[in-house]
């Protein structure tokens, strides 16, 4: 996107230390957590699912959906507001730490397929990777280049609406 601008620019893969992003063991219970974590530049991802997450709430009385960073209160207001569990963000330095603490069972990376889409990072997949959390993902760049479906989630093709929610149950 930069090359009009400048001919001496680089771009690095995305990567993260695996040293800082470790796994705690926690005490899991029939609950099971679906986390997603971003700032408000992200509804319209949310948006694009708030549909299937209703239905996978709603189906699946054991669920939570755990936030993390931005809140949507108006994307979610259709969603049961009790099974909704918010945490402001955190600075970048304690972001592995918090994300681990969360307890997720399940991570969801929605990405609306846009001209934006295409300049993202994949740096939410690899997080949740790193701290073995199964990932329902759409499947548009970037994150189509980091991992085959099956291998480590569920990639949703389209961003359909009934793909989400076949992804999610599965998981779940």
């Amino acid at each position: 996107a930069y090359d009009r601008w400048a001919d001496k620019v680089r771009v690095l893969p995305t990567c993260i230390d695996a040293n800082v992003w470790q796994k705690i063991p926690m005490i899991k219970d029939d609950t099971i957590r679906i986390g997603w974590h971003g700032d408000a530049g992200c509804v319209q991802d949310i948006a694009m699912i708030k549909n299937a997450l209703s239905r996978v709430l709603r189906t699946h009385k054991n669920t939570v959906l755990v936030m993390l960073g931005a809140r949507f209160n108006d994307t979610l207001k259709d969603l049961p507001q009790e099974r909704i569990e918010h945490h402001p963000m955190v600075s970048a330095d304690a972001l592995p730490y918090k994300l681990a603490a969360l307890n997720l069972d399940i991570a969801i990376v929605p990405n609306k397929d846009t001209e934006h889409s295409v300049y993202k990072s994949p740096i939410q997949w690899l997080e949740y990777a790193a701290l073995e959390v199964p990932i329902v993902c759409s499947m548009n760049a970037p994150f189509t280049e980091i991992s085959a479906h099956g291998e480590a989630g569920v990639f949703i093709e389209d961003n359909d609406e009934d793909g989400w929610v076949s992804g999610l149950e599965a998981l779940i």
